[in-house]
């Protein structure tokens, strides 16, 4: 599975190159990828790429959408997730 994530990533990491040169990095569909990657990221637990992708997903929907469209919403809530601390475990502290 974790094979499928990070080809995920790179092909999506790709699409988002390709469509901020073509599209712009506050079109719509640009924005949708940027938040489709920082999924992807968390899913192999690369939580401060994430959420700097996260970051840049919620920004350009709030100037773009404003901060009651669901699509800002939907990022907030990824932005939160990823700022939270990361769960320690005892070996943590040697």
């Amino acid at each position: 599975m974790l094979g499928r994530a990070k080809d995920a990533a790179q092909e999506t990491r790709a699409v988002l190159t390709l469509q901020e040169r073509v599209l712009g990095p506050e079109n719509p569909e640009t924005l949708a990828t940027c938040y489709n990657l920082a999924r992807r990221l968390h899913e192999q637990q690369k939580h401060p790429e994430a959420l700097s992708y996260a970051r840049l997903a919620y920004a350009g929907h709030m100037k773009l959408l404003g901060s009651e469209h669901p699509s800002t919403q939907k990022c907030l809530r990824l932005v939160h997730q990823l700022s939270k601390p990361e769960p320690r475990t005892c070996d943590d502290d040697k």
